[in-house]
């Protein structure tokens, strides 16, 4: 080929990496792009770390197998904590683990007021059998029901909102009960309450037969309390529950979507 036509391509391509290495425009172009890329992959990882945990309570376990798998929540291998206790006493504070059987955050469960454990394989079809089957009763005394069954989750994140499933069905109709959260252990100040029939204990029968939902937030304290009552001046249950909690945005989190926003401005 020429040399002058050669001179021009080498004078083109030398044009060409300079511009590429040293255009400030191109350069800050380049780098608000990597930063992008990295602050979005961050901010990714720390909300699948803010994802809402669950944590699942079989009660009454003491003569079967705790229950394993999805109920009202959940998936299917979810683990399950047992818990019992001496009859006309409680529990004590239990440690319980997260769905995936992690106890790194620490949440304790506590049962107490109740009368004893139950195994009853007759009466009503319990289903899933190992979660509904066997309970914590207490009897009915009349209207003011001076044995209510009581629960605190404890250890949670404080004012944190979350999810509340309640399983309270006995083995035969009516053994149910009115399930009550109080804003703290003295159950004094009451905050919402919904009740079972206990009509059936087929979890597949639907809210207020076997179970109730519940939401709300948690304490200042990080505790949830709740206590079940009967409806019908019978005995009255509680098979077990599960808790979803839903951390808030933190103010990483935050912080850094207000930062993805910028960079989004900026390269446009």
């Amino acid at each position: 080929l020429p040399g002058s036509f050669c001179r021009g391509v080498e004078r083109n391509q030398k044009q060409f990496i300079s511009n590429s290495t040293s255009n400030p425009k191109t350069t800050m172009k380049r780098n608000h792009t990597i930063a992008f890329i990295l602050l979005a992959s961050g901010l990714a990882a720390t909300a699948s770390l803010q994802a809402a945990i669950l944590y699942n309570v079989d009660a009454g376990t003491g003569s079967s197998p705790t229950y394993v798998g999805a109920a009202v929540l959940g998936s299917p291998g979810d683990t399950w904590n047992g818990i019992t206790g001496p009859d006309f006493s409680s529990t004590g504070t239990i440690a319980i683990s997260d769905s995936t059987g992690s106890f790194a955050a620490g949440v304790t469960v506590n049962v107490w007021n109740y009368a004893y454990t139950s195994n009853n394989t007759g009466g009503s079809t319990a289903n899933p059998m190992a979660l509904m089957q066997d309970y914590i009763t207490s009897p009915g005394w009349g209207a003011g029901d001076g044995w209510p069954i009581r629960v605190e989750l404890a250890n949670l994140p404080a004012s944190t909102g979350y999810s509340l499933v309640v399983y309270s069905a006995g083995d035969t109709a009516g053994q149910g009960g009115t399930i009550s959260l109080a804003s703290d252990s003295g159950f004094g100040t009451i905050l919402q309450s919904a009740a079972t029939t206990a009509a059936s204990r087929d979890i597949s029968a639907g809210q207020g037969v076997a179970y109730q939902t519940f939401s709300g937030t948690t304490s200042l304290t990080g505790t949830i309390d709740f206590q079940i009552t009967t409806t019908t001046n019978d005995w009255h249950a509680l098979n077990g529950l599960q808790l979803q909690v839903v951390p808030e945005p933190s103010a990483a989190l935050l912080g850094g979507l207000g930062m993805l926003a910028l960079l989004r401005r900026r390269r446009h």
